[in-house]
């Protein structure tokens, strides 16, 4: 009897990850906020139902073992005597047959440690079952993974959700483009957004203001002087809504935010290039907050023909 409650505790202790896991799952499920749920969303929920349904067929099982037990013992101390049912039959080939009394000579090992006599018993028959369920496991994972290449091995799983991760983050990126403004608007700093800047200065703007900014109808971009304000919000709201009665037209119906926020900041980092043929400084110097000014000299300009951003 000692013996079936130390393989009934054990079991006992097998159960606890089953039931955190299904109680973590069932905290962190997150639940549906629209009509169809996305795959990840049916995945968890369907973990949640398998171990939920491990946990009580398990629980059930031992309840049901720890109740015979109990049954056993109370009919065994009152003298009376159950026969074994099926049930018990069962349970006790799987944990094995104890060696008994006047028969451990025969399965006694040379071996002492400590004046404790070691014997060759063998393993329980549920422990030589689970050895083998975990070469059968190991088979079909050869064969699903390896051979018929049904499933995706981590690596590759890994690699097909970084792609995903980045289309989805594509898609995240087109629609913020249409909540930039010249209130929020930040300056674009990624060599990707620059070059992307560069192509539309050069298809929209370049035919005004020159390959390299340096003006041609249109104001000179390499200097320090501005008409409208040199900081990113001036730029893209000059862009955005344009300067009409000085003949710059409005972008907005032709580029979206994100466009005139990559062409803006790709703009101020022409400040300084010096390319030939520049056209004379126009406006009035622009000195970022906290930068000390070095020449606040305004040069006069003819505002009335020339109109720079």
């Amino acid at each position: 009897m000692k013996t079936k409650k130390n393989y009934l505790f054990t079991g006992l202790l097998i159960c606890l990850p089953f039931l955190a896991s299904a109680q973590n799952q069932a905290t962190t499920t997150p639940v549906a906020s629209e009509p169809f749920a996305s795959p990840e969303m049916v995945q968890q929920v369907l973990y949640l139902a398998f171990a939920t349904v491990c946990v009580l067929l398990i629980s059930v099982v031992f309840l049901t073992i720890s109740v015979r037990l109990l049954i056993s013992q109370m009919l065994g101390q009152a003298g009376i005597e159950k026969k074994a049912s099926a049930f018990d039959r069962l349970y006790q080939y799987l944990i094995g047959r104890e060696v008994k009394k006047g028969k451990q000579l025969d399965v006694m090992i040379n071996h002492e440690y400590d004046g404790i006599q070691e014997l060759d018993n063998d393993m329980p028959p549920w422990f030589k079952y689970l050895f083998y369920l975990t070469i059968g496991i190991a088979v079909v994972y050869m064969m699903v993974f390896h051979v018929f290449e049904i499933a995706p091995l981590s690596g590759q799983e890994y690699l097909d959700e970084m792609a995903q991760a980045e289309k989805d983050k594509t898609e995240y990126m087109k629609k913020a483009a249409f909540t930039i403004d010249e209130n929020n608007v930040t300056l674009a700093e990624s060599a990707e957004d620059l070059a992307e800047g560069k192509a539309v200065f050069i298809q929209y703007c370049a035919a005004c203001h020159g390959q390299l900014g340096e003006g041609k109808v249109g104001p000179n971009f390499t200097d320090k002087f501005w008409l409208h304000g040199g900081s990113i919000n001036d730029l893209f709201k000059t862009i955005k809504y344009g300067v009409p009665e000085k003949g710059m037209i409005s972008w907005q119906s032709q580029l979206n935010p994100r466009q005139m926020r990559e062409v803006s900041s790709y703009i101020l980092t022409l400040q300084g290039t010096n390319p030939p043929n520049q056209k004379e400084a126009q406006g009035v110097e622009y000195i970022p907050a906290g930068v000390a000014p070095v020449d606040s000299t305004a040069v006069p300009v003819d505002s009335l023909s020339q109109t720079k951003p």
